[in-house]
Formats: C-alpha cells, structure tokens, sequence
C-alpha cells in the first residue's frame, strides 16, 4: 500500500474524537504492550493486524524524558523486484510538554509522517533485479507479509530498484574483496581522515555482508566537475559491530561498471 493510501485508510478508519477517560497518558503509553498501544491507537478496523509499533522507551533515564513521538510499521508487501519487501514507517509526532517529576500527562497526537522503506527477504533474487510476473508478485506478498519489519534490517530508500542497484554494486565489490582485489580504483580512509592502504581497505571490505544495508542515495551529480558522473551513496555495516562505512560509487551512465569507489569508515551512530 502507498504511503498516501495508507494516510488515506488511517484518517478513515479514525472513530469519533474519544471521551477523555480514553485519553491515553505519558506512562500508559510507556508501560502498555504493543500490541494494546497498537489496539488502542487504532482500535479494531481496518488497520487492525496492519501495523506493528515500535517500542520508543528503553531504561534509564529516558522513561523520564517527555514523549515526542511513536513509530508504527506495516505489515510487509512485496515490491516490484523479486526479493525486496516494502513497509510503511507511521511515525506520530505529540504536542511538546514539559514534564514535571511525579506528572503523568495526557499525550495529544499533533502530527502525522508516513515515508517507506524497505527490506531484503531473498539476497539471490534481490540481486538478480529482476521484476515478477502476477504468479511471483501474490508469492513476494504472501512472503512478505509473514516477516514482523522489527526484525528486519530496515533500508532507506527512495524505491526498490536504488535497493536492487546497490546490492548489485557492493555484492560485486565484497566478492572482489575477498579475492584481493577491487571492481574500480579505491580511495579509502581510516575513519580518521587519513588514507588507507588498499590492501587494509580490501580486508575490510570483505568483512561486509552483501544484505546489510542502512541507506540508500542516488547523487545525480558527483565527482570531479565536468566529469559528467552520478553516484550511489550506500551506508553499511559489519553485522554484529558498531563498525559502519559509507561507500560511494561513482558512474557513468549507461555503464554499469563503476569509475571510482570511495570508502569512509565510521560508527554507525555517526552516519549522515
């Protein structure tokens, strides 16, 4: 479902404005399980079994901190490539409140933002990009549909091919990698601002995992000027670390091959 459509089902399925004894407050929010903050948000119609909320209070002192927002996912669809889910991110932004020790205010919705993201559900068909007939598309449905998106390792994107065009480029490049060598001349960095040696840019490189990608951007315009190049920005990871990188292919196009590759080692936490 499009993201207006889903804004579109969300105003709909709204009941009338509830009496104020079913006005939820800061802690009931903080302590109620998804599944009832999900119920109780948006009751038993249309969208009930649609969305997932994320849980937004972790321990410490953030319980005490205002809410300012809930981000709610839907259940996942397929995409037009084979291997790719989509979900839309619900995300409702509250009134701002300051909160005083022992208060427990009532929460009041001001402000609601839908964007979609995706997911790889098949790496192989994912990076062979290739779009399903009818048959495929109710199969990419049904198995979409069957993963929760809060264990998925979300990508942000603008659509499902900038997701299947990146898998293909840095797939290339940690296969390559792992042999030694590279898909198109390097230029790395330490994560300091000092250059890296090739051969230590390649062992890292091939430490990567091809599906975990966090964000995806497509650069119309890149590179020297004049060069006439565009780039894709990929933000990635090493799975089970905090050891994040951005990777910048330059090309041309109508070539698929990449002219130049740039790598920028960083904390994930530190990401653009």
């Amino acid at each position: 479902m499009p993201a207006a459509a889903l804004l579109a089902l969300l105003l709909a399925a709204q009941p009338a404005p509830a009496r104020e004894t079913q006005t939820l407050t800061r802690e009931q929010v903080r302590t109620m399980s998804p599944e009832e903050l999900t119920r109780r948000l948006f009751g038993d119609g249309a969208l009930a079994g649609l969305v997932f909320a994320q849980r937004r209070f972790d321990s410490g002192r953030r319980r005490w901190m205002p809410l300012y927002s809930l981000t709610f996912l839907t259940r996942p669809r397929g995409t037009y490539r084979a291997g790719v889910c989509e979900t839309d991110h619900l995300t409702i932004l509250f009134e701002p409140r300051p909160l005083s020790p022992g208060e427990d205010p009532p929460v009041r919705p001001r402000r609601i933002q839908v964007s979609t993201s995706y997911f790889v559900r098949d790496l192989a068909l994912a990076r062979a990009d290739r779009v399903p007939d009818e048959t495929g598309r109710v199969a990419d449905d049904r198995a979409c549909a069957e993963i929760d998106p809060r264990n998925a390792d979300i990508i942000v994107a603008d659509d499902e091919m900038q997701v299947t065009r990146a898998l293909a480029l840095i797939g290339d490049l940690i296969a390559a990698a792992g042999a030694g060598r590279t898909t198109a001349p390097l230029i790395c960095s330490d994560g300091e601002g000092r250059p890296a040696a090739e051969a230590e840019c390649l062992a890292m490189l091939a430490r990567l995992h091809a599906d975990k990608i966090g964000y995806v951007q497509l650069l119309e315009r890149c590179g020297e000027p004049g060069a006439g190049l565009y780039c894709q920005r990929i933000e990635t990871w090493e799975a089970g670390t905090d050891e994040g990188y951005v990777i910048q292919f330059e090309l041309r196009r109508g070539n698929p091959a990449p002219v130049r590759i740039i790598v920028d080692p960083r904390r994930r936490d530190q990401s653009a």
